[in-house]
């Protein structure tokens, strides 16, 4: 903003042309877009890191759950193949 207003202030003091200055008020605009571009490109960057990282995290737990679940599935198969032998055991 402070660009556009000393380009608007050369203006006035004719120290610039009308046409000078629609040029490099042009220039500016143009100028600003490649910014904002660039800051977009940022953010997009940004965002596939964050994507990435809750994704490997995600892999990482689910990994994990599914190591505590055959864990505490292989426990309650041992308890239960106990438990029938006793059972059995009982009826001789």
């Amino acid at each position: 903003m402070e660009e556009r207003m000393r380009i608007l202030k050369l203006l006035e003091d004719g120290k610039i042309s009308a046409e000078e200055a629609a040029k490099l008020l042009e220039v500016l605009k143009e100028a600003e877009g490649s910014e904002r571009a660039v800051i977009m490109k940022g953010i997009v960057k940004g965002i596939g890191e964050a994507m990435e990282s809750v994704s490997t995290l995600m892999k990482e737990v689910s990994a994990t759950v599914a190591e505590k679940v055959r864990e505490k599935a292989n426990e309650a198969t041992e308890k239960i193949r106990k438990t029938s032998e006793a059972k059995k055991g009982k009826k001789k």
